[in-house]
């Protein structure tokens, strides 16, 4: 029986939240579309591993999700240890890029949109709130800092 979108989407999480991304990655169709570009999955293999390596602890709650037909969307949040720099420089934004751990954690808000067709993802698109994640992370200006 074949898997419904909603299942691929929760089971491709679930593979996240264990640290395994080999696994969250054999969920993309050998070529996706990613934030509006055509990846490989050896490509998301390095985007999903990235998260990993910034944030070892990385957890993903899922606090709202619809499925309509091959598309799913999600509100999810995220918690985080800041202790490692991701291989790819691109991740959360570019605001990792050559920033040695912090050690801080952080929690923020993110949106997923994913298109499954034949138990694949073929497409994915992605809204963090980096902002939130640069001021947890202490790497704004003091000027741009919230006062909490």
């Amino acid at each position: 029986m074949e898997r419904s979108p909603e299942q691929v989407v929760r089971e491709h999480h679930d593979c996240l939240n264990r640290g395994d991304p080999v696994g969250a990655a054999e969920f993309y169709a050998d070529e996706a579309i990613n934030q509006g570009g055509r990846v490989s999955r050896e490509r998301m293999l390095v985007v999903l591993g990235s998260s990993r390596e910034a944030f070892p602890d990385f957890h993903l709650e899922i606090v709202e999700l619809i499925a309509v037909g091959e598309v799913v969307a999600l509100r999810a949040t995220v918690t985080g240890t800041h202790l490692g720099v991701p291989t790819f420089p691109l991740m959360f934004g570019g605001i990792l890029a050559d920033v040695e751990p912090t050690g801080k954690r952080c929690e923020f808000v993110l949106h997923h949109w994913y298109r499954v067709r034949d138990g694949k993802i073929i497409e994915h698109w992605a809204v963090r709130d980096d902002l939130s994640v640069a001021r947890q992370l202490g790497l704004l200006p003091q000027g741009l800092q919230r006062e909490e």
